[in-house]
């Protein structure tokens, strides 16, 4: 079972529940991890915005770069200020 998935089962939620989930590992404020993104909405040197199943999420911070990306991951480089989840509540955000 993938460390994911006994997060999903410690926190109660139904397995379904968890399908098409995301997570996002911050390391130590000079990059992070997402995984389970849906693509990048937008980018430049301080912010990038990752389209999720449901919302997206907004990285802000200083020299900001894609340091590499395939279809489940995407990890940035540079100063992280912020990580903040956004949208999500209309229907263009579920496609």
């Amino acid at each position: 079972m993938s460390f994911f998935n006994e997060i999903i089962l410690k926190i109660g939620l139904k397995p379904e529940e968890g399908i098409g989930g995301w997570k996002i590992t911050l390391l130590d404020g000079k990059g992070a991890l997402l995984e389970g993104h849906k693509g990048i909405v937008s980018y430049n040197t301080q912010e990038i915005v990752a389209k999720l199943k449901v919302g997206m999420l907004q990285i802000t911070g200083d020299n900001l770069k894609v340091a590499e990306i395939n279809a489940q991951e995407l990890f940035v480089k540079g100063k992280i200020n912020k990580v903040e989840r956004v949208g999500g509540s209309n229907e263009q955000d579920k496609q």
